[in-house]
Protein backbone atom coordinates (compact mmCIF):
# COMPACT_ATOMS: atom_id res chain seq x y z
CA UNK A 1 0.00 0.00 0.00
CA UNK A 2 3.20 2.71 -0.54
CA UNK A 3 0.59 5.29 -1.63
CA UNK A 4 -3.35 6.24 -1.51
CA UNK A 5 -5.19 9.02 -3.31
CA UNK A 6 -7.75 10.70 -0.73
CA UNK A 7 -9.22 13.82 -2.29
CA UNK A 8 -6.74 14.66 -4.33
CA UNK A 9 -4.21 14.32 -1.67
CA UNK A 10 -1.44 11.58 -2.13
CA UNK A 11 -1.03 10.25 1.23
CA UNK A 12 2.78 7.94 1.22
CA UNK A 13 2.05 4.78 4.00
CA UNK A 14 4.75 2.35 5.01
CA UNK A 15 3.10 -0.77 5.93
CA UNK A 16 4.95 -3.87 7.66
CA UNK A 17 3.79 -6.81 9.39
CA UNK A 18 0.57 -8.88 10.41
CA UNK A 19 -1.26 -8.93 13.18
CA UNK A 20 -3.24 -6.15 15.30
CA UNK A 21 -3.17 -2.62 13.78
CA UNK A 22 -1.08 -0.20 14.86
CA UNK A 23 -0.95 3.66 13.64
CA UNK A 24 2.14 5.40 13.88
CA UNK A 25 2.53 9.14 13.36
CA UNK A 26 5.77 10.93 13.26
CA UNK A 27 6.64 13.90 14.94
CA UNK A 28 7.03 17.45 13.00
CA UNK A 29 9.47 17.86 10.43
CA UNK A 30 10.39 14.14 9.85
CA UNK A 31 8.56 11.12 8.21
CA UNK A 32 6.68 7.82 8.75
CA UNK A 33 10.53 6.38 8.77
CA UNK A 34 11.35 7.39 11.93
CA UNK A 35 9.34 3.99 12.85
CA UNK A 36 11.54 1.73 11.75
CA UNK A 37 13.87 0.99 14.80
CA UNK A 38 10.58 0.16 16.25
CA UNK A 39 9.46 -2.01 13.69
CA UNK A 40 12.53 -3.59 13.71
CA UNK A 41 12.19 -4.46 17.49
CA UNK A 42 8.73 -5.75 17.13
CA UNK A 43 9.35 -7.90 14.32
CA UNK A 44 6.20 -8.85 12.47
CA UNK A 45 3.96 -9.37 15.07
CA UNK A 46 1.91 -6.22 14.58
CA UNK A 47 0.69 -4.44 11.45
CA UNK A 48 2.32 -0.88 11.44
CA UNK A 49 1.08 1.95 9.75
CA UNK A 50 3.33 4.30 9.29
CA UNK A 51 2.20 7.50 7.20
CA UNK A 52 3.98 10.18 6.13
CA UNK A 53 2.21 13.39 6.92
CA UNK A 54 1.39 16.48 4.92
CA UNK A 55 4.27 17.88 3.26
CA UNK A 56 6.80 15.04 4.82
CA UNK A 57 8.16 12.66 2.58
CA UNK A 58 6.36 11.54 -0.62
CA UNK A 59 2.85 12.87 0.70
CA UNK A 60 1.65 15.67 -0.96
CA UNK A 61 1.67 19.54 0.69
CA UNK A 62 -0.31 21.30 2.73
CA UNK A 63 -1.99 23.87 0.01
CA UNK A 64 -4.47 25.08 2.16
CA UNK A 65 -4.57 28.91 2.78
CA UNK A 66 -4.97 28.14 6.75
CA UNK A 67 -2.83 26.78 9.47
CA UNK A 68 -3.01 23.39 9.35
CA UNK A 69 -4.45 21.90 12.34
CA UNK A 70 -5.30 18.04 14.24
CA UNK A 71 -8.58 18.37 12.11
CA UNK A 72 -6.73 18.23 9.01
CA UNK A 73 -4.36 15.64 9.81
CA UNK A 74 -7.40 13.75 11.45
CA UNK A 75 -9.10 13.89 8.20
CA UNK A 76 -6.40 12.61 5.86
CA UNK A 77 -6.13 9.72 8.54
CA UNK A 78 -9.48 8.91 8.84
CA UNK A 79 -9.86 7.11 4.68
CA UNK A 80 -6.88 5.41 5.86
CA UNK A 81 -8.49 4.11 8.96
CA UNK A 82 -11.61 2.83 7.77
CA UNK A 83 -9.73 1.06 4.71
CA UNK A 84 -7.56 -0.71 7.24
CA UNK A 85 -10.31 -1.77 9.84
CA UNK A 86 -10.22 -0.16 13.59
CA UNK A 87 -7.28 0.47 15.97
CA UNK A 88 -8.20 -2.47 18.59
CA UNK A 89 -9.22 -0.80 21.85
CA UNK A 90 -6.15 0.13 24.34
CA UNK A 91 -4.12 1.46 21.14
CA UNK A 92 -5.09 5.10 22.01
CA UNK A 93 -1.43 6.00 22.49
CA UNK A 94 -0.48 5.64 18.85
CA UNK A 95 -3.00 7.74 17.18
CA UNK A 96 -1.48 11.12 18.59
CA UNK A 97 -0.63 13.53 16.35
CA UNK A 98 2.01 16.20 17.10
CA UNK A 99 1.50 16.13 20.76
CA UNK A 100 -2.13 16.34 20.67
CA UNK A 101 -5.10 13.91 20.55
CA UNK A 102 -6.61 13.13 17.32
CA UNK A 103 -10.43 12.47 17.51
CA UNK A 104 -10.85 11.17 14.01
CA UNK A 105 -8.16 8.53 14.72
CA UNK A 106 -10.34 7.93 18.10
CA UNK A 107 -13.72 7.21 16.28
CA UNK A 108 -12.05 4.19 14.46
CA UNK A 109 -11.28 2.01 17.67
Amino acid sequence: MPTLNIDGVSLHVRERGTGETVLLLHSAGNTGAQWKALGDALGDGFRLLAPDLYDCGATSAWTQDREMGYDDVGGLMSPLLKQNGPLPVGRQADAICGGGWCPECAEHQ
